[in-house]
């Protein structure tokens, strides 16, 4: 084989264009024989310039850890024949598609070009390897292409702690959602991550027992794109009671969320910390029987511990006995105070509602006052009216976001025995 070398005058090419050649073979008393394929060059006007590859600047390293670097990392072009006119314009190669071209940018003193992979851009390829170069442009068209550089994004893994969990405040510890502790429905919210961008494509729901015992699942959000507002305030969703009341009480809830960087990238989703919680519906209830109490008389000024109360003698006798026995309003040991005596209950845990049972002779009846814990007055109501002792269930019913913390019970005149405490909250 031999090679054969043609040589085109300047003066037939010019910078910028591109020029094709073929070329045949002919052989003697035969003619054409074949042809080659087409060959397409570009010309240009000085010698190919040797440009460095992009580089990572520091701290960032490689492999990228997208979530060490909230303010993602700078890949720098370095040129320093650069000239006043030149532009440099990074580029990757096969993004993803719908990827934006990053922007031609000038030089700066240092003849280098700073260009920062943001959060969103690295989320977006996490788990992949990326390929960078650069393209130098001068004299209005491109004067160079660098080599490639080569670089790792590593997977965000599943539950990463630096990841935010969602959060239901209505269950402040993160422990327990009470039912009884609110009104209306949950809130379920999650703040900005890092990398978060209108891209994303998220989906948040709420795995629990249904009251058959059968798993159920709760969509909140389902394929979500993100929005301009909730880039920079998370996500605020409603999670309906009507919706919680169809779980079991008692069950565990898992608050689960997860992100799709990119529709486009092709990517498994981020899988972020969930929440998990107990679900109570019941509503939490103690009892209060006495039973801790000593018997004996207790005198004026006395101050009286037991498990969910403290109880004061705020003026008349008092005692705690076992001679009457109505169940299930009187049982074992209970409080007796004389005609017209006054006990004081301070509540350990302020409650919504209360009932007691009740034995006395009421003409006039017993009476009682409810407070909150700033001594204002709550509610107040009466025993019904009867000439014979009776046993009754008094039922101090929930007041509109009030709480009871003090009830001052007077006996009317002829005295009176209370037991079996129910203090629902």
């Amino acid at each position: 084989k031999l090679p054969c070398f043609l040589e085109v005058p300047n003066d037939k090419v010019f910078a910028g264009s591109k020029v094709t050649a073929v070329y045949e073979v002919h052989r003697p008393n035969v003619g054409l024989v074949g042809n080659s394929s087409t060959a397409t060059a570009t010309v240009t006007g000085s010698t190919p310039i040797d440009l460095l590859p992009p580089s990572l600047v520091a701290p960032a390293i490689n492999p990228i850890d997208v979530l060490a670097y909230p303010k993602g990392v700078t890949v720098r072009i370095e040129y320093l024949g650069a000239q006043k006119e030149d532009r440099a314009r990074l580029v990757e190669v096969n993004p993803p598609a719908g990827s934006p071209q990053f922007p031609l940018v000038e030089f700066n003193s240092n003849k280098r070009v700073n260009t920062v992979l943001s959060p969103a851009f690295l989320a977006a390829r996490h788990g992949k390897e990326i390929e960078l170069f650069w393209n130098l442009h001068g004299n209005g068209g491109q004067a160079g292409k660098s080599p490639a550089t080569q670089m790792s994004v590593l997977k965000i893994a599943d539950g990463d702690s630096r990841l935010p969990s969602p959060k239901v405040p209505q269950a402040p510890d993160d422990k327990v959602l009470d039912l009884n502790t609110f009104e209306g429905n949950a809130d379920v919210t999650v703040l900005p991550w890092i990398g978060i961008s209108t891209d994303n494509i998220v989906t948040l729901k709420l795995l629990g027992k249904a009251t058959d015992n059968s798993d159920c699942t709760i969509p909140i959000l389902t394929n979500h794109k993100i929005t301009e507002a909730e880039k920079t305030s998370g996500i605020k969703e409603i999670l309906m009671r009507e919706q919680l009341l169809t779980l079991k009480h008692d069950t565990e809830l898992k608050v689960y969320f997860e992100v799709l960087p990119s529709p486009a990238s092709n990517l498994a989703p981020i899988i972020f910390p969930p929440l998990n919680l107990k679900l109570l519906k019941v509503p939490l209830v103690m009892l209060e029987d006495f039973e801790t109490g000593t018997e004996g008389g207790v005198p004026s000024g006395t101050v009286i511990d037991f498990p969910s109360m403290v109880v004061t003698v705020l003026n008349g006798y008092a005692s705690i006995k076992t001679q009457y026995y109505t169940p299930p309003f009187i049982t074992g040991k209970y409080l007796y105070f004389a005609p017209g005596g006054t006990l004081r209950f301070t509540l350990k845990r302020p409650a919504k509602s209360i009932r007691f049972g009740s034995a006395d002779a009421s003409n006039p009846p017993l009476r009682y006052r409810c407070y909150d814990e700033n001594i204002e007055l709550v509610k107040a109501g009466s025993t019904p009216v009867s000439e014979r002792p009776i046993d009754v269930w008094v039922e101090i019913t929930e007041t509109p976001n009030r709480t009871i913390k003090f009830i001052d019970i007077t006996d009317g005149r002829s005295g009176s025995r209370i037991d079996n405490f129910s203090l629902y909250y």
